[in-house]
């Protein structure tokens, strides 16, 4: 396994351009604004991501991994902050963990609007970091202490 820096070195660069060079609009639905990447103890990658013709205000994306998400981490989510030359500072994105009905954790995160309202998520941000450039966010201590230690790896990226 390896450790926490070389996966992102090895995996993270890769799926950043593969992200910004997505597949053709038409099957994709739109270009894709933003996405988590999820990298297992085993070097395994998957995404949950959301278009850009899916952004609607009061929409968020909820993913199931089961196992992964932190239930103590519920109620700290991390809004990325933006400025709008036209509204000042706005929240573009709000990522964190969200407890299911039937208490299982999940990772879920929301973007802003096609229409410029701020992006939404069921609880407030306690979090407030400015968006980097790159777009590139190390999420990973949304994953739980266990996760963690076994080696999973979880980027959001904002397009």
């Amino acid at each position: 396994m390896r450790n926490k820096l070389s996966k992102l070195v090895s995996f993270l660069v890769p799926l950043a351009v593969m992200a910004a060079t997505a597949l053709p609009a038409a099957a994709q639905g739109g270009h894709t604004s933003d996405l988590v990447i999820f990298v297992d103890p085993d070097d395994n990658i998957f995404f949950a991501r959301v278009n850009e013709s899916e952004e609607m205000p009061g929409v968020f994306i909820v993913i199931n991994v089961p196992g992964v998400a932190d239930p103590a981490q519920v109620g700290n989510p991390t809004a990325l902050i933006e400025t709008n030359p036209k509204k000042g500072n706005m929240i573009s994105d709000i990522f964190g963990v969200l407890l299911d009905p039937a208490g299982g954790a999940f990772f879920a995160f929301g973007s802003d609007a096609g229409d410029g309202s701020d992006a939404v998520f069921p609880d407030p941000p306690t979090i407030f970091i400015e968006e980097p450039l790159d777009g590139i966010v190390d999420m990973t201590m949304y994953a739980s202490p266990a996760a963690q230690a076994a080696g999973w790896l979880v980027i959001f990226v904002s397009r």
